[in-house]
Formats: structure tokens, sequence, C-alpha cells
């Protein structure tokens, strides 16, 4: 678990860190909030590319073996970033590379988890495995004061070098270890599953996303100020952590209806979006926050649990086109949202973001009707 968590944090830290310096690259590279823009979408269109065609290699060519080359690719980009990036084309570059490997780390960490955990801890360890994210965006704001405002933005990306170089001393090398899925047959959700899973985990990915990008912009709207702001997001960071830990080892005690409490996490995202747009109070912003993050943001491990109870032997590629969703989502998602805040305004766009959440949930209950049937035919 200790490798899942630190390789998901290696591989995704670039492009928090991307965001969190921009303001201090922009004298160096001339860095604009548009071409922020255009490299944080690359990243992860470059993400859901690796999901969809290098995932599946985790199941086929070696865990291990995909996840230490993997992590090795993330710090050569991590080096490069530091050194000789002295332009846009070469940052984007640079941060596609970095996307692609990402797409590749989360499936191959799913595949971990599904081999080597035992089952009835693999709830809290996807739940773990998910906290690598909102940590990632934790960790890329707490090096700014620490590192950057010291030594400087490039010093800041070693960071994700040495990140990704101690998970690679922990990882096993060489023959991979027999597991107790190893002679059993490989039993992979129908096509047609995964695409509706996919679109769920991009509209909700979409979603939350989208939440996260413009949840500052839209405190300091409402006249409170950017520190403030600040504190309401790392506030949620950290409950979303508890919240994805704390129902992984939830569900683990209790047999609960995964996707059903996927889609009761969701409604609640829901609520909390229309309380982004009607209240303006700090009190009142806080609490919506907090349950935008930590229940519309916390449903990822419950979903991955799920599909890899469904999936044994080929957890790799199954999550890999659901990742390919969730990264799509990424992209599609504060785009979106951005454009609507800029032609009508925040209200129109947080309500929108409720009905996109809606919809997901109401995808996550006819998923848990589809699941059961697969379920029933095996």
């Amino acid at each position: 678990m200790t490798v899942c968590l630190i390789a998901q944090i290696a591989s995704v830290m670039p492009v928090f860190l991307l965001g969190a310096f921009a303001p201090l690259m922009t004298d160096d590279l001339g860095l604009t909030p548009f071409m922020l823009g255009i490299a944080v979408a690359a990243f992860y269109g470059a993400a859901a590319v690796g999901a969809l065609f290098l995932a599946p290699f985790a199941d086929t060519a070696g865990v291990w073996r995909v996840t230490n080359l993997s992590l090795a690719v993330v710090a050569l980009c991590g080096i490069l970033m530091a050194l000789i990036a002295d332009s846009f084309e070469m940052v984007v570059a640079l941060i596609v590379l970095g996307g692609l490997m990402n797409g590749s780390i989360q499936p191959a960490t799913n595949v971990i988890v599904s081999r080597f955990i035992p089952t009835k801890r693999q709830g809290l360890a996807y739940g773990l495995k998910q906290a690598a994210i909102p940590l990632s965006t934790m960790l890329g704001g707490i090096a700014v004061p620490v590192i950057g405002l010291s030594v400087g933005w490039r010093w800041a990306f070693m960071l994700s070098v040495v990140t990704a170089l101690a998970v690679l001393l922990m990882t096993p090398k060489g023959r991979e270890p027999r597991t107790k899925t190893g002679n059993v047959g490989r039993q992979r959700l129908p096509g047609r599953i995964l695409l509706i899973l996919a679109l769920m985990m991009g509209l909700a990915a979409a979603v939350s996303n989208a939440m996260a990008a413009f949840l500052a912009l839209a405190i300091t709207e409402q006249d409170h100020s950017a520190s403030d702001a600040g504190l309401v997001i790392a506030a949620g960071s950290l409950f979303c952590v508890a919240v994805r830990v704390g129902l992984g080892g939830l569900v683990d005690r209790w047999n609960l209806p995964l996707m059903w409490v996927v889609a009761a996490l969701l409604m609640v995202g829901t609520g909390s979006y229309l309380g982004l747009a009607y209240w303006q109070t700090l009190p009142l912003l806080t609490f919506s926050a907090l349950l935008a993050f930590g229940f519309g943001w916390g449903w990822s491990g419950l979903v991955l649990l799920a599909i890899g109870r469904a999936s044994i032997g080929s957890v790799g590629a199954s999550t890999g086109m659901t990742h390919a969703g969730v990264f799509t989502g990424g992209v599609v998602g504060p785009m979106a949202f951005g454009w609507v805040v800029q032609e009508h305004g925040f209200l129109l766009a947080w309500q929108g973001l409720a009905v996109a959440s809606t919809c997901a949930a109401g995808l996550a209950i006819w998923m848990s009707t589809l699941l059961n049937r697969v379920s029933e035919s095996r």
C-alpha cells in the first residue's frame, strides 16, 4: 500500500506542481493562464490515452515491471523539467509524457491492490490509494513557500523525482510472486458495462475537477480573501482523504451495495453545489465545500473496488478504460465550467454541476443493477 500511495502521488505531482508554481514560472517561461490551461488539459488528455492503451500491460507484462518503468520515466520528466525546460513547448512535451505515465501507473496500482491485498481489506486499500490525489494537491501547495520561494520553481520539480525514486527502491524486482488469483481464469466485464462505467466516472470527475479548479475563484468572487479560499480548499482536501479512507474501511466491515453508496455520495454532492450557488457567507460556503470535496469527490475508491471484484485477472485493462473516462472528464469539466462562468456567471455554472452530478448518480444506480446481473450469471 505504501508503494501504491507514493507511486500515485509521484505520478500526479507534476501537474499539481505546475499549477501551484504557475505564477513563479510566468517570468521565466512567459506562461499565461491560457497556456496553463492547455498544459493541464494536455496532461489529462495524455493520461486518458495512457490508461486506455498502456494499462492492459499491467495484466500481461507484469505489474511491477510496468510500475517501475513508468516511475523511471516520471523521474526523468522531473529532472528535465528542473534542468532544461526553457520554453512552453518543452513544458507541454514533458507534461504530456508524464501524463502518459500517470495513465499507466493508476491502473497498475489497481492491479497491485487486487492481487496482493487480502479481499477483506481491499476497500480500505483502494481508499488509501485514491487519497493520493488530494494529498498531492496539498503537497503542491506546501511546496510553494517551502521550496519555490526559497530556491525557485525548478527545484520544486525535483520533489517528484525524489518521490518516484523512493518508491522505485521499494518495489519488488525480478520475477513476480505467485498470487491467489494467478491460476484463476480472467473475468473481464463486458465492454458495454465498462463504457457506461467510464461515462459515469467521467461525468462525476468532470464535476469534481471543475469544482476543485474554480472554488477559490468563486469564494473570492463573494468578497472573501484569497487566504480564506486557500484554507477552505485545504480543509476540503483533508476531509476528502478522511472520507475516501473511512468509507473504504466501512465497506470492508459491512457488505454495503457499493454503487448505491456511490449514488448517495453524488447526490450529497448535488446538494453541495447548490449550496455553493446560493450561499454567500463564509461558514455556509465552507460547509458546502466540505460536502463537495468529501462526498462529491469521495466515490472513486468504491467504484474501483466494485470493478476489481468483477474483473478477476483483468483489473488493469478494465480500470484502464474507466480511468480514461475519468481523465477525459478532467479535461472537459473545467473547460466547460470556465466557459459557462465567463458567459453566464457562477450561478448557472454551479447549477450545471448539480444537474451533472445527479445524472452521474442515476448512472451509478443503473450500474448497480447491471453489475448484479453479471455476478448472478457467473
